[in-house]
Order: structure tokens, then sequence, then C-alpha cells
């Protein structure tokens, strides 16, 4: 997968109570694809997957991942959050769907600004594990105590960069075909290690379920392609400590914390840090009273660190602020 996004702007919209909170907490939700406004995407994804794969059963890679990666008998092994925005700002459909009727807020966000999993469980890393057992690999073993690579994977996690939704079936055939070139790969890398590196096809089939995680949570139909979607697409194990849970229309469901971790690291998922969101302008709705709306949404802004503008003001340093944005949308 790419490490970083070809996109310089997405666009968030959402309520006002969305606004606050992303602001004072300085994160955004990624949520679990069974809890999105169509849980059958993800799902459709996968199907849509396996299905190509089935087509091309002849190939010995993709046989390999359908019978080690993808076995029908096992519910997939990763659960995937997905945190959506759109590539235009100020689009009167995306304020009627997601923008409180145009009563919300359309957030830009830097899409050139990777973001982190935001965890408040503490994290085991492998050398950590390996002190606390204080045992070789062997009597370890011998003592029902499970080896750090296994352990450690409760801390295993994926965040993509900002990534285009893809919609046509020529798009999705050639980043397939992309998956099948990098499995052949790494399953050519894992079957020449040493015998006793077991921990090389583990490795490898996890790279694999990463990016399989990764396309299923990005394709959409093409009767979708109006919406000019762009996506993050989070991925942990299913026994993670990391989620949080929420209440929703379909119950309850997990999601993930995502912030840019500003600490001068670049953690898949971190505990410690400095967090915040990468926002570069905040656009109100068209139904707002803007010259009423915007100046509390500075204030809020300057609460939370952000140095901010209302539409028409100059400063030397307009790069560095938040600008916030009066609709030009009609909404009738």
């Amino acid at each position: 997968m790419a490490s970083t996004s070809d996109l310089a702007s997405v666009y968030h919209y959402t309520d006002m109570a969305g606004l606050l909170g992303i602001v004072s907490t300085g994160e955004l939700r990624a949520t679990e694809a069974s809890g999105m406004n169509d849980p059958m995407e993800v799902g459709g994804g996968l199907t849509r997957i396996r299905s190509w794969l089935e087509l091309r059963s002849d190939d010995p890679t993709a046989r390999d991942i359908l019978e080690n990666v993808l076995p029908d008998a096992d519910p997939f092994p990763a659960l995937s959050f997905v945190l959506s925005a759109s590539l235009d700002r100020d689009d009167a459909t995306q304020w009627r769907l997601y923008g409180d009727g145009g009563d919300g807020s359309c957030i830009e966000l830097d899409a050139t600004k990777r973001l982190s999993i935001r965890t408040f469980t503490k994290l085991l890393h492998e050398r950590d594990l390996s002190l606390k057992t204080g045992l070789p690999k062997k009597k370890a073993l011998e003592r029902g105590v499970k080896p750090p690579y296994v352990r450690g994977w409760f801390n295993v996690a994926s965040v993509t960069p900002w990534t285009l939704a893809t919609y046509e079936d020529g798009d999705v055939d050639a980043k397939l075909s992309s998956l099948l070139d990098e499995a052949s790969s790494e399953f050519m890398a894992a079957s020449s290690a040493p015998p006793e590196y077991e921990e090389a096809w583990i490795d490898a089939k996890q790279r694999i379920l990463d990016q399989i995680a990764h396309l299923a949570g990005t394709f959409k139909g093409a009767s979708w392609v109006h919406e000019r979607e762009a996506r993050i697409v989070a991925t942990l194990i299913r026994s993670n400590p990391h989620s949080q849970f929420r209440s929703s229309r379909y119950g309850l469901v997990q999601y993930v914390r995502l912030a840019e971790h500003t600490a001068g690291t670049s953690h898949t998922i971190a505990r410690k840090g400095t967090w915040r969101v990468p926002i570069k302008s905040v656009t109100l709705g068209p139904r707002q009273n803007f010259d009423l709306a915007a100046p509390s949404v500075r204030a809020l802004l300057s609460r939370y660190g952000y140095k901010s503008a209302i539409d028409g003001e100059t400063y030397d340093d307009m790069t560095e602020r938040v600008l916030v944005r009066r609709s030009d949308a009609s909404l009738r």
C-alpha cells in the first residue's frame, strides 16, 4: 500500500456536535464497517475480492490466498474501520446527506498528514514481552506462555493514507492484479526463509490480509461514483483491546480514534504523545447565519490551540491558520 496520500485536501461533512467533538478531543472516529450507513459495503468488497480470486484459482498465488488467507469457513480475521470524506468542498448533495441538511460544517483536512490509531491501553511491544517471560522461546512454549510474535498481535494494526474509493470494474481488476503480484513476492520470500523462522509465513499472511482489508474498504459500486469519496481504512485483529464502543441505529458498533501523532514518530498505534486533527478550514453550512456562527467557531478553534481567521480577514501567517469559511452552496 502507498505510504502517503496523493491528495492535498479532503472534506469531512458533519453536524455541529461532530465539529465540537472533533476539535475538542483532537481526534476523528473511524467506524467499524458493520456500523456504516451501508453496513454491507466492506462485506461486499470482500465478496468481490473472493469472487475475483476464485475465477483465477488455477493461479497458485490466488489459490494460496483463498486457502490460507481467506478460507471460506472462517470469519474474516481482521476488523475494518472506515473514515470517509469527500473530494468536494461546499457540495449541496454532501450538505444534505452528511452536513445536517445544511446546518452543519465541512471540515477541510490536510490529506498529506498520516493519521494513527490513538489508544488508551498500554502497548506490549515484542521486546517488553520477551523481558516479561524471561524464558527462551522453547521453554516458554513448554510452559504454555505465548511467544511475543503471537501475543504481540494484539498490537498489530494498519492505517492507510487517504485513498480514493474505487468504483469501476477495470480499476478494481487492476488493483487486484497488483495484489496478486505482491502476494506472489511475499510468499516467495517467506518460502526462502530458514525453516525455523516460522514467523515469516505469519508476517506474510498478515501483510496480505491487511491489503485485502484495505481494498475491501475502498471498493464501491459504480452507481456511487458521483460521491467522489476518499477513505482511510484502519485494521485491527478481532481480539484487539484498542477499539471503543458506541451505540448506533445498528446496535453497538466499534470504532477507533484517529489523529495525527505529532510527537515526531510514525507509529501506527500509540498511547502517549501529542495528538491533533490536521484541520485546514471549516466551512459553515449554507443554512447557518454565518455572521452569528463564525465567531463561536473561531473561539472553539482558539480554545484548542488552532490559529484561525474568518473569511475576509488577512494575516501575514494565513497559511498557518484555520480559515472559517462561508458556504456559497444553494439548497432548495
